[in-house]
């Protein structure tokens, strides 16, 4: 019948759309990151949504959207988009730890505290999460917590001298002097 043509024909225009909306907005956020405005990012992530109907989406353009919204100072709408990302791949350490950040920001320590863990217990070895977990805790109060994740950025990423800062900031709450002093040396001759 005549209607036979109508569905493969959107099929193929939502393909086109896609294709053409990836490559522009790739070209845009790598050739001019700065001339991407707040009203970009909201089209971006709008598209995004629309393409998800059709079963097109991206887990690195919602993290790449979302990235671009938290710069742009809208946390709750790039909070929304790294959600989506953590869903499309459940594995995504990049996702878990940028909600983490965004929640962070948004003063909800404990849920952010969370979401690193979750990140590590996928990826033990992603110094940015224990990093940003060391800090999360450290605003909790919980230094022995924390010094054993600045102890892990220090053993993992031994020219890090904020790692070392930091250990002797929660070494020294602790009542560590030494071992304070010890993190502040080290640090004080990467610098």
């Amino acid at each position: 019948t005549r209607r036979n043509w109508i569905r493969p024909l959107v099929w193929a225009c939502a393909a086109a759309a896609l294709s053409i909306a990836v490559f522009v907005f790739w070209n845009q956020s790598v050739a001019y990151p700065s001339s991407i405005t707040k009203q970009d990012w909201q089209r971006a992530g709008a598209a995004l949504d629309r393409l998800a109907v059709f079963g097109y989406d991206s887990h690195t353009q919602r993290l790449r959207v979302g990235q671009g919204e938290r710069a742009a100072g809208r946390p709750e709408s790039s909070l929304r988009h790294f959600q989506v990302a953590s869903q499309m791949n459940p594995r995504s350490v990049e996702a878990r730890t940028s909600m983490a950040n965004v929640l962070h920001e948004l003063g909800k320590i404990d849920a952010s505290i969370e979401y690193y863990l979750e990140a590590l217990a996928i990826q033990p070895d992603f110094v940015d999460a224990h990093y940003n977990l060391g800090n999360a805790l450290a605003t909790r109060h919980r230094y022995r917590e924390a010094v054993d994740h600045f102890r892990a950025v220090t053993r993992l990423r031994p020219d890090f001298s904020s790692g070392y800062t930091n250990l002797g900031n929660s070494l020294l709450r602790i009542g560590d002097k030494e071992g304070a002093i010890e993190a502040y040396r080290t640090a004080v001759r990467m610098d």
